[in-house]
């Protein structure tokens, strides 16, 4: 399951957690309603009747970059830019957490503050596209996290995205 539809089915549990009067009122209330991809996929997930934080979910979007790159790809930027369009129609962002990553190639210092410019450049991304910038908070990691049970290199080369979100419920 790539990373859109798990972001669908978490939109699609918030929606099925929602009390019913919220979500029955909800157009008639200012809130928007919600895009008909998350209405579709409600009856697609199984998902328990309560959470146990129905207003906060945090999940993790995997960005990569060529070696020895802090340059943002073409399907790396697409990637930002549908993940941002998605979150915007059903939740105000209210926290992003960035964690730039190398591959074990390299020294030491230059793996960090290789990590440090990846993070920076989906920083910049964000704030470019309106997330504001008080909201985010980013490290360099290095090579020192890599990732568990990666066997490619590239699978190291990446920036990791936590967003926390509040739906409009």
């Amino acid at each position: 399951m790539d990373f859109m539809q798990q972001l669908r089915n978490l939109c699609a549990m918030l929606l099925l957690a929602a009390p019913a009067a919220v979500a029955a009122d909800a157009p008639a209330s200012g809130v928007p309603p919600y895009p008909a991809t998350l209405q579709a996929d409600c009856a697609a997930v199984d998902c328990p009747d309560t959470l146990h934080s129905a207003h906060d979910i945090t999940f993790i979007s995997r960005i990569s970059f060529p070696v020895g790159s802090g340059m943002l790809t073409r399907e790396a930027s697409n990637e930002l830019l549908r993940m941002l369009v998605e979150l915007e129609s059903f939740a105000v962002i209210e926290h992003v957490e960035i964690i730039g990553h190398s591959d074990p190639s390299g020294p030491a210092n230059f793996n960090r503050w290789l990590s440090e410019v990846r993070a920076k450049r989906v920083q910049d991304y964000f704030a470019q596209s309106g997330v504001d910038p008080r909201k985010v908070t980013l490290r360099g990691a290095g090579s020192d996290e890599p990732l568990p049970g990666a066997i490619d290199p590239a699978e190291h080369r990446r920036v990791e995205v936590r967003i926390t979100l509040h739906p409009f419920l």
